[in-house]
């Protein structure tokens, strides 16, 4: 048990570009055989400056300082 009550996100917004971009070299085949298109993936793959701003915010809200 963790508390009363828990916290968490469905997404890794700590990722940037990079690291994205390796987790998809990692499971190209895996992604092939879903039909995927890795190539794709990678070059849409972009760093996004939201990431640090929502992490900021959303440790706030949890500590009850929206």
């Amino acid at each position: 048990m963790v508390g009363g009550s828990a916290w968490g996100v469905q997404f890794h917004p700590e990722f940037n570009a990079a690291a994205t971009i390796e987790y998809i070299h990692q499971f190209r085949d895996s992604l092939l055989e879903q039909k995927q298109d890795p190539d794709l993936l990678i070059d849409t793959c972009v760093d996004t400056p939201l990431s640090h701003s929502l992490l900021r915010r959303f440790a706030r809200i949890v500590r009850g300082r929206p």
